[in-house]
């Protein structure tokens, strides 16, 4: 998924793979939202705007088409240790309902 996570980390980036199956899905025309929803520890949860990423873990925004969303954390955010839940969520227009995929499981280090 990403790099290494610590509590409190700033600035790092977070991607995530929009999958159907083990299909990479194409979210390029995802035009209203791009959110990624993580799930703290302590169950409190957090929804963040994505973009498309770029599959380097780099702030250049990709073309979608791979499939990617990524975040940059911001001060705050990683406020815990532990076991993390994140899911991707899109809406492609206005007409269509939000299309969710896969929690995936991720772990937040203490840091030293």
């Amino acid at each position: 998924m990403s790099n290494i996570l610590h509590k409190g980390d700033v600035g790092t980036s977070f991607t995530y793979y929009c999958r159907d199956g083990e299909d990479i899905v194409d979210i390029s025309s995802a035009t209203v939202t791009k959110n990624l929803k993580f799930v703290r520890p302590n169950g409190t949860k957090i929804t963040r705007a994505a973009y498309f990423g770029d599959g380097d873990g780099g702030v250049d925004a990709g073309s979608g088409t791979a499939g990617i969303l990524a975040y940059d954390f911001v001060d705050g955010d990683l406020s815990q240790d532990g076991e993390w839940g994140v899911q991707g969520q899109i809406t492609f227009d206005a007409t269509t309902k939000p299309r969710s995929f896969t929690e995936k499981r991720f772990h937040v280090h203490e840091k030293l």
